[in-house]
């Protein structure tokens, strides 16, 4: 005989709908949520601009209709790029929170988490960090150019520019700084006078050794693989003792905040960018700071919250192709499948695939002139 009440007990079971037998945290009918840690304080607080520049794109897709009929929510918290901040709020974004994932978390105060969020499964999409430790990790997709590739793009200018010149190195003694150096050193090798090292940790609130180590090296050229507080305190104190090397910067400095915290002294400061900035004429551009007018009043477009909206752009790419049956597995997948995809303020195409998952890796140099960043074409 068949049992009425076991037949009702599997029909209702074949009716629950799939996202509800298996669902990832953070996943529901109607929403997504993710996660991310940024400096919105301490001393790189403006790279917390980035978020309201992803948030200001993602609630205008949420207007339109979120993404497969989700509406996208993001968590953010300040981490003041301090390692020990990062871990415990780390830990509230998964196990409280409940996030599907991790979204452009900045800088190398995130590798504090890696292998606890592999460990959860949790992936970490375009994280605005250029290490290679994060080729380590199949559940991260990186958000910036890789910090060798970096180097050597800086490199390879100043060897083409300055042959047989002096350079100096300033660099941080974290990935960015350590890996930049190695890109760098490798472009210049045979081609250019090497000249001192000089190096600082995170957080130090100057860098005047070092760069009086430097003059008195006598360099030509510094390549500096640090962050904007280092460089401007650098290249202001050099000016104050009346030396002018040229300075050849990591694209992290590519901001407005050089000239209004640096003054004077940042011109001709020689730094990269992957993105359209606020001062090229274009409708994106346009655009954007309509975004940013609209979400978050007040707040003055930047080549970090450019920067904010292009990984959002990219985030949504990932959770189209995703598809409606949204899983971690399924969203890294188009994670690592974007083919040609030029987000509305880049300047090139992106692409990624299973063994290559930075989507960002060519730069356009940029010098400071006049007190604006403007594209170098010599």
């Amino acid at each position: 005989m068949i049992d009425v009440r076991n037949c009702r007990s599997l029909l209702g079971a074949v009716l629950i709908p799939a996202f509800a037998l298996a669902a990832d945290p953070g996943v529901t009918k109607d929403e997504v949520k993710l996660g991310t840690t940024v400096p919105m304080s301490g001393p790189v607080a403006f790279y917390g601009e980035m978020s309201k520049g992803a948030r200001a794109y993602f609630n205008k897709i949420n207007d339109e209709g979120g993404v497969n009929g989700r509406k996208i929510k993001v968590v953010v918290e300040d981490d003041a790029y301090n390692p020990a901040k990062t871990v415990p709020l780390t830990r509230k974004l998964v196990e409280q929170e409940k996030i599907f994932a991790f979204y452009q978390a900045l800088g190398f105060p995130h590798t504090s988490v890696a292998k606890y969020l592999a460990q959860k499964g949790v992936p970490s999409f375009f994280v605005s960090d250029g290490s290679k430790v994060w080729d380590e990790y199949p559940n991260v997709i990186r958000g910036n150019v890789p910090w060798v590739m970096d180097g050597k793009f800086l490199g390879e200018y100043v060897a083409k520019k300055f042959p047989g010149k002096t350079v100096g190195f300033l660099y941080e003694r974290s990935n960015l700084g350590k890996e930049g150096l190695e890109g760098a050193k490798a472009a210049l090798q045979g081609k250019v006078k090497m000249g001192p090292e000089e190096s600082y940790d995170p957080g130090a609130p100057n860098v005047d050794a070092q760069t009086l180590n430097l003059m008195n090296g006598k360099v030509d050229v510094v390549i500096a693989n640090a962050v904007p507080p280092a460089v401007i305190g650098a290249v202001k104190l050099a000016t104050q003792k009346q030396w002018k090397p040229t300075w050849v910067v990591s694209y992290v400095n590519c901001d407005p905040v050089m000239v209004a915290l640096g003054g004077q002294a940042m011109e001709g400061v020689i730094s990269a960018t992957l993105f359209k900035l606020p001062t090229d004429n274009d409708p994106a551009v346009k655009e954007h700071q309509a975004l940013l007018d609209k979400y978050f009043p007040g707040t003055k477009m930047s080549p970090v919250t450019v920067y904010g909206q292009a990984n959002a752009e990219l985030m949504v790419e990932t959770l189209r192709k995703a598809g409606p049956n949204l899983t971690r597995a399924g969203a890294l997948k188009a994670a690592k499948s974007l083919k040609d995809f030029k987000c509305s303020l880049c300047v090139f195409p992106t692409n990624t695939s299973d063994t290559d998952r930075a989507p960002f890796e060519d730069l356009r140099m940029m010098r400071i002139k006049n007190g604006q960043w403007v594209e170098l074409k010599d």
